[in-house]
């Protein structure tokens, strides 16, 4: 596990909380794609996880689930 891409994974993951629409979810991830890109080349691994992080969060707003 590369350290930096996972601490860059975890600042990203800690505001997805805060998007309420899949609108702003997708802004997010268009204003972040550096990051992104960055961790998918130092750890697919947590590239993936960052994915499933967003894909996730897409579908808690699409089930209309609240935000914890």
């Amino acid at each position: 596990m590369d350290k930096n891409a996972s601490d860059i994974s975890l600042i990203i993951k800690t505001f997805l909380d805060g998007y309420k629409t899949v609108e702003r979810l997708n802004n997010y991830y268009r204003k972040n794609i550096k990051a992104i890109t960055m961790v998918k080349s130092l750890d697919e691994g947590i590239h993936q996880e960052l994915i499933d992080a967003f894909k996730s969060r897409k579908q808690e707003i699409l089930n209309g689930q609240p935000v914890t």
